[in-house]
């Protein structure tokens, strides 16, 4: 009844089930929402209630990066990302997934989730997200990928300027319109 709530019409019945499944977790219950979670149809309800259990580990994160709900590789980055470190397994498939990610959404959590990184991994996951030509002009990905930067500046000062030592990120139109304006005013604004 509690698997059957996950996907009830009504978001409290949906929460409160998550909620009392990560209560009774088992390790049973552990391994039948890790499969339900990566079937192609699994409910978000799910994944919250396999994270509230203790359930969601990096290794299944890997696999979900490659799931076909944007929803749940979404929400999948969001709650492995909010630990603010991840393995290199994990780093790696994401930084993967970024050039082949279609949903906007996905990748915006991703600049989100970066922001919360050490700058040896938030800043390649920028880099890759600025080669979306077409997210240009969204209101949010640019302002995004900016406050990583931003967050990592003078800190990691070398990283971020080694940045631009590949012709890709002069290319790309977002890394010039959104990222390389700002970080030159910042560098004004503090008289170097």
């Amino acid at each position: 009844a509690l698997l059957a709530a996950l996907t009830h019409s009504n978001r409290w019945h949906r929460l409160m089930a998550a909620r009392v499944l990560a209560e009774r977790a088992s390790p049973e219950w552990v391994a039948h929402l890790k499969e339900w979670v990566v079937a192609h149809d699994a409910p978000i309800a799910a994944l919250w209630a396999l994270h509230q259990a203790g359930g969601l580990d990096e290794p299944l994160a890997v696999r979900l990066i490659e799931h076909p709900s944007a929803l749940i590789r979404e929400w999948s980055v969001r709650l492995l990302g909010d630990r603010r470190r991840i393995g290199g397994l994990l780093f790696n498939a994401w930084l993967h997934r970024i050039p082949r990610e279609t949903e906007v959404r996905v990748r915006a959590q991703m600049a989100a989730t970066a922001r919360r990184l050490p700058a040896h991994q938030a800043l390649p996951l920028v880099a890759a997200l600025v080669s979306h030509d077409e997210d240009v002009r969204d209101p949010c990905l640019p302002l995004l990928c900016w406050w990583v930067v931003e967050s990592h500046w003078p800190s990691a000062r070398p990283a971020v300027l080694n940045l631009w030592k590949t012709d890709d990120l002069w290319k790309s139109p977002m890394a010039r319109e959104s990222l390389l304006g700002r970080l030159m005013r910042r560098c004004a604004l503090q008289g170097r």
